[in-house]
């Protein structure tokens, strides 16, 4: 969509229905991995969401909050094994209810930190996310989802007031969602990415701009960095997040190439083919659904 602020527009007033088709989490199926000193990333078994926690001297800065409030409890007796410091910030990469609709049980002492746009997202439409998630994850899995608002918000950049670590938010532009952010930690030379790089599977497209979302990789391959915690998957690195750049391209240029030739888009669907990613988790269902989108989408770029 050539014009980001009808894009915008049509996402807070909910024109535009999403869903994050994130598996369930339970409570035990998280595994809690080292990445730097003192970082840890908190990885969901099976491709479910991400999430990660930084220990500094005065407390705990939280990033995402998991599926579900079992998840998060889980989370929780992790870091609680770690260090009884307080938990001072949670931090939303996005708005997607997988990363969010948890946050009432973090209960940070500082607050909710999250691009303006992810709480004008949530502020709007995320009453329409919470009814439509128990058919996204399943009822059980759904139990306890709430929405909790961010109380601190962003535009470009935000450092947080942290003595003895430095941690930068950033926003990059647009990707996966209008709100997307990575957390930066320069001394330590990791990123978090939230859903805009994913690991070892196909992104759920959404609604995703995927030239936009492009931009932002190049963007973020700007910075110094050496290891990542996306938004699903494992830790990865710098060929990481090549890797799914050059995933997008190659949607892209799939959709061209349709263009050219003048094939439709279920004959798209019948003969792309992706080897490259063709083990990456959700390939096959979500291969078709991911070009149709890219096809749509640039159908209207044209």
């Amino acid at each position: 969509m050539k014009n980001k602020s009808v894009l915008f527009f049509l996402l807070v007033a909910g024109l535009i229905v999403t869903a994050w088709p994130a598996p369930s989490a339970k409570a035990g199926t998280l595994s809690i991995e080292p990445v730097a000193s003192g970082v840890w990333a908190v990885i969901g078994e099976g491709g479910r969401a991400n999430a990660g926690f930084i220990l500094t001297r005065d407390g705990v800065v939280v990033i995402d909050s998991q599926i579900n409030p079992r998840a998060a409890e889980a989370m929780l007796r992790a870091i609680r094994k770690l260090t009884d410091k307080p938990i001072l910030y949670l931090i939303n990469t996005h708005a997607h209810g997988d990363h969010t609709f948890a946050d009432h049980v973090i209960r940070p002492t500082k607050g909710i930190i999250a691009h303006e746009r992810t709480k004008s997202l949530l502020a709007h439409g995320g009453a329409k996310m919470l009814k439509d998630y128990p058919r996204v994850v399943g009822p059980k899995e759904a139990e306890g989802a709430k929405i909790t608002l961010p109380t601190i918000t962003f535009t470009d950049q935000m450092t947080l007031p942290i003595a003895d670590r430095t941690i930068i938010l950033r926003y990059l532009g647009i990707g996966h969602t209008v709100g997307d952010i990575v957390v930066w930690l320069p001394g330590d030379r990791v990123l978090f990415t939230g859903d805009l790089v994913v690991v070892n599977q196909l992104p759920w497209l959404g609604e995703g701009e995927t030239r936009e979302w492009l931009k932002t990789l190049a963007r973020m391959k700007t910075l110094p960095y050496e290891r990542i915690v996306p938004g699903s998957g494992p830790v990865g690195d710098r060929q990481s997040v090549d890797r799914f750049e050059r995933y997008l391209s190659d949607l892209r240029r799939a959709v061209v190439e349709a263009f050219l030739k003048r094939q439709s888009l279920e004959q798209l669907k019948r003969t792309a083919s992706f080897p490259e990613f063709s083990h990456d988790l959700h390939y096959r269902e979500w291969l078709p659904l991911n070009l149709e989108h890219a096809y749509r989408q640039m159908e209207k770029e044209r």
